[in-house]
């Protein structure tokens, strides 16, 4: 009888045991799709948005492509998303954007109810909850101004702005501040588009960082290619002084600037994002 009383005590205690279980809240799952881990920027937000959700109690799960992904494939890892019924999607677009199929595709997380937020590139659809991004056009009015500043000590300044891709909002804004900023003092510069490709940021140095350039600043649009052309630049072995300025806050461009090789960069904070 004693034996019969303790084996149907513990199974009501594993019972109660069970029932405590489950009455606790369920672990959040959460997709980040970064656009590739082959741009700098979009490993350092990996890394925090990882950081933040350990802390928060948020089951993260990276699928951040780690090459240039393909026309398809942010899509198709969006669809995955969907088929493990996440509680939220973080997306960071790619670059061009197929509006098409991603329409599509954001139409079925809106029918699921399951949010988007999205980081540095908007896309307006109902399913998008919120859009983080940095104010790039202040920014690059920052750098505009800060260029100008260092430019009064040349004689004849003239700037290249290696853009990002041609129609990417974030470009044309960045683009647009320190145009503004050399319109306003009246110097000439150029504008390039290298599509956020470093072989092509190279390129473009390449082209235009001659040993006898008129240029006596570069701006990038992002920090590799600000990278890229100082380091092209250095090949030359010229006297010349050039002001080379990025954009993103890169730990890698902060250590050039600390080493007195490139100028300055507008700070992105991947953390605040």
């Amino acid at each position: 009888m004693f034996k019969k009383l303790t084996i149907i005590s513990l199974i009501l205690l594993l019972n109660l045991a069970s029932m405590v279980c489950t009455t606790e809240p369920q672990l959040r799952k959460v997709i980040y799709i970064g656009y590739t881990l082959e741009k700098p920027f979009w490993s350092e937000l990996g890394k925090k948005i990882k950081s933040y959700a350990k802390i928060n109690g948020i089951d993260i799960i990276d699928l951040t492509p780690p090459f240039l992904p393909f026309d398809k494939e942010q899509t198709q890892l969006m669809d995955y998303a969907l088929k493990e019924k996440v509680s939220a999607l973080i997306l960071g677009l790619g670059s061009p954007i197929n509006h098409t199929k991603l329409n599509a595709i954001l139409d079925k997380f809106k029918t699921a109810n399951i949010p988007v937020i999205l980081i540095d590139t908007n896309f307006p659809h109902p399913a998008v909850t919120a859009f983080i991004t940095s104010d790039n056009l202040f920014g690059a009015r920052l750098a505009g101004n800060y260029i100008v500043e260092k430019m009064k000590k040349q004689k004849n300044p003239r700037a290249l702005i290696l853009g990002g891709e041609k129609m990417h909002p974030n470009s044309q804004l960045r683009i647009q501040g320190v145009a503004e900023a050399f319109e306003k003092e009246k110097i000439n510069y150029r504008v390039t588009y290298a599509d956020w490709a470093n072989e092509k940021a190279y390129n473009l140095s390449k082209q235009f960082l001659t040993k006898d350039t008129e240029f006596t600043a570069v701006f990038s649009c992002w920090d590799p290619g600000i990278i890229i052309s100082e380091a092209y630049w250095r090949t030359m072995n010229s006297k010349q002084k050039i002001i080379f300025i990025g954009f993103d806050g890169l730990p890698q461009t902060i250590e050039l600037i600390r080493l007195g090789r490139i100028d300055a960069t507008i700070a992105q904070n991947s953390e605040k994002m």
